[in-house]
């Protein structure tokens, strides 16, 4: 997990969707439930909201992220990445990453929960489309 976001303020929300330097603007993904209904254990479930985040760059791997919003506390947030030549790999990664929370000022969680659904959309059944890249050889 990258923990690029630590902090209690509205930057550090804005650092979750905004990423890494390397990062764009991320994309959420919808019609994700069943999917992700698959992947993730039921416990985790019930303790958090989970957002699939798909983040376009220019490099030639396909990043993804999760993003978990604690039920039980409502200022713990985590944000799982994981980069892949193929997005089911980026997908593997961001799942097998532990959740590792981080305590929100309040407005800072509020900002970040409505970006989340102001982000642009995808859908899971575009995003698992994608073709994976392939490395090049010399």
């Amino acid at each position: 997990m990258l923990k690029f976001f630590k902090g209690y303020g509205l930057g550090y929300a804005q650092c979750i969707l905004k990423g890494a330097e390397s990062f764009k603007s991320p994309m959420l993904v919808v019609g994700a439930n069943s999917k992700i209904r698959e992947l993730i254990p039921a416990e985790t479930l019930k303790l958090y909201d989970v957002h699939l985040l798909f983040f376009p760059t220019a490099e030639a791997t396909w990043q993804l992220g999760i993003l978990y919003v604690s039920r039980a506390e409502y200022n713990l947030v985590a944000l799982n990445l994981g980069v892949g030549e193929a997005t089911e790999l980026a997908l593997e990664q961001c799942i097998k990453a532990p959740i590792d929370s981080i305590e929100l000022h309040p407005k800072a969680m509020q900002w970040l929960v409505n970006s989340i659904y102001r982000c642009p959309k995808l859908s899971i059944k575009d995003l698992l489309a994608l073709e994976p890249y392939v490395k090049k050889t010399a």
